[in-house]
């Protein structure tokens, strides 16, 4: 029985610990870019600004079927699905932006990230390391019902 109990308030343990990771924005850990809002971050997203305090930023995604991805566009920047492929579709034919660069994995984001300053992505905080900074962290359900 206390075998049982046992197991049990491991399990428990271990569903705390999965669902305590969050999704982050980051960047590389020498960056000039502090912390940021969440309108700056969907205007970076969507390419209707490139620079904050002067600071010229880079931005990447990771790949559109990536659940990550999909929390973070619902959560910071408010358009997915169909709404987002039509904005780019709009942004690109009218020539004034493209979107951001893709990846597929978070590990290829990152190595992307601490390859030069001033870059941002999003990962699961599981995955911070001595060589990243946390800028955001994202809020689950702060764009229920945007689309």
């Amino acid at each position: 029985m206390k075998l049982c109990r046992f197991i049990v308030g491991l399990s428990f343990c271990f569903l705390g610990a999965v669902s305590a990771a969050t999704t982050v924005v980051v960047t590389r850990i020498d960056s000039d870019i502090g912390e940021l809002t969440t309108k700056e971050l969907s205007q970076l997203w969507l390419k209707q600004i490139y620079y904050i305090n002067d600071i010229g930023i880079d931005i990447a995604d990771l790949d559109e079927k990536d659940h990550l991805r999909q929390t973070y566009y619902k959560n910071v920047v408010g358009k997915y699905n169909n709404k987002l492929a039509a904005y780019w579709s709009i942004r690109v034919f009218r020539g004034e932006a493209f979107p951001p660069v893709t990846f597929e994995s978070q590990q290829a984001l990152i190595d992307w990230l601490v390859a030069s300053k001033n870059r941002l992505g999003y990962i699961d905080s599981s995955n911070l390391n001595e060589n990243l900074k946390s800028v955001f962290v994202v809020e689950m359900g702060a764009s229920e019902g945007k689309e």
